[in-house]
């Protein structure tokens, strides 16, 4: 009998924490997808800068910065299209193997179409120095991207379309499709223009929960393209009457791929219309536990707000967190994004049910 309770005190509680994990969202896996242009202004031609090494450099970086060896890693190098793709998962053999692809890779060189007529090179191979953006990007969604992962793409060029039709279309498709496709597939992307002649401010993404972030070169050089990436809890639980006056925590999962020092500031916001709580406020990240504690302005009395939510049916009701980049975090840090959106907070109004072992 007691080896039979003790098996339950282990197995209930593994179970509840996995159901706890699954509620919360955090065990969804993520994918990181770098689009990579390797034309030749990447190198210097047509008077561009040479940044091929410092770029190399800079995703090398990142891929060893990745600490989740469950995390898919997928390379894209692109010209006028995707040349090719490599991908591992970021264990250590999996990292290497990356690094040594990116350490290794040189640009195609071949180019005897023109940008007016969009054509191949004559060996069918379709090398290019010349680049899209469009067809890269609608191919990579294609042929990569899922919706079974949380995809973080970086998008990095150091320039803007070659081809007219294929400029446009890329502008369109981020102001008019980007956002309902980002939300089906889970994605969550940075355009990083790596030098001035890839600015381009006629990209618009409208999008809840930071879903297209245009990157712009930084003005002191350097090529970084490491990205913190946090992502809430779905929902949390607040005992009306036990939690009264205490703090709300909430507890990110954190992709990042640079470690996120003591200070990182989130900002936090309820829904206005709830009857419980006013929260809007500037909170810092405990860096080692990945939580927020959150000090709620109090709208009711304690024996109003469980009178409140008692007299609802089953004494349960919610609200909801949203969140965003604390001030100058965005300057800190190269590529940061405080992910979709909303946490819920469940409200208990009755007693939760506890069950009790004595041993005799």
């Amino acid at each position: 009998m007691k080896k039979t309770l003790l098996l339950m005190l282990f197995i209930v509680p593994a179970m509840l924490f996995a159901q706890q994990n699954a509620d919360n969202g955090f065990d969804k896996p993520q994918r990181k997808v770098y689009l990579w242009d390797v034309t030749l202004s990447m190198k210097g031609a047509g008077g561009c800068p040479n940044i091929w090494n410092d770029v190399k450099e800079g995703l090398i970086k990142d891929i060893k910065s990745v600490t989740d060896p469950q995390m898919e890693i997928v390379i894209l190098p692109f010209q006028h299209k995707i040349l090719e793709k490599v991908s591992d998962y970021a264990t250590a053999e999996g990292k290497q193997r990356l690094i040594d692809f990116v350490k290794n890779y040189d640009l195609p060189k071949m180019w005897n179409g023109s940008a007016s007529s969009g054509s191949e090179a004559a060996d069918g191979r379709g090398k290019t120095t010349m680049t899209k953006l469009y067809a890269p990007l609608r191919e990579c969604l294609e042929t990569v991207i899922t919706s079974d992962k949380i995809d973080i793409l970086v998008f990095f060029t150091d320039g803007r379309s070659d081809f007219p039709d294929d400029g446009n279309a890329f502008e369109n498709f981020v102001r008019d499709e980007w956002c309902q496709i980002a939300v089906e597939k889970d994605i969550y992307a940075y355009y990083v223009m790596l030098t001035p002649q890839a600015a381009n401010a006629n990209l618009k993404a409208d999008c809840d929960g930071n879903r297209f972030i245009p990157v712009d070169p930084k003005p002191n050089g350097g090529y970084d393209i490491s990205t913190v990436f946090l992502t809430p809890a779905k929902e949390v639980c607040y005992n009306v009457k036990d939690d009264y006056g205490k703090d709300i925590v909430v507890k990110f999962s954190d992709k990042s791929s640079v470690p996120i020092e003591q200070g990182f500031v989130i900002h936090v916001e309820s829904d206005p219309e709830n009857p419980y709580f006013n929260i809007n406020q500037d909170v810092v990240l405990d860096s080692e536990h990945k939580t927020i504690s959150i000090r709620p302005e109090l709208k009711m009395t304690s024996e109003e707000m469980r009178n409140h939510v008692f007299e609802l049916e089953g004494n349960k009701d919610c609200l909801y967190l949203s969140f965003a980049l604390g001030e100058g975090m965005d300057k800190k840090y190269n590529m940061v994004n405080v992910s979709n959106g909303k946490t819920r907070v469940e409200l208990v109004g009755t007693d939760e049910r506890t069950l009790k072992l004595e041993w005799k």
